[in-house]
């Protein structure tokens, strides 16, 4: 499997620069706790996509 972001801080600034989202949601808060479901759509960036299965 692919790691998705190499460092925390590195996820941190993508989120803080709008980079990611959760069914097409923008997450703006590298904080905020987010309940993940299966079905639900990751996007970081515009070529990182997976759907959450489980």
């Amino acid at each position: 499997m692919r790691r998705w972001q190499e460092a925390r801080g590195e996820a941190r600034r993508l989120i803080e620069g709008g980079g990611v989202y959760v069914d097409e949601r923008r997450v703006e808060d590298p904080k905020e706790e987010i309940e993940l479901k299966s079905g639900m759509l990751l996007r970081v960036g515009k070529k990182r996509v997976a759907r959450l299965v489980g």
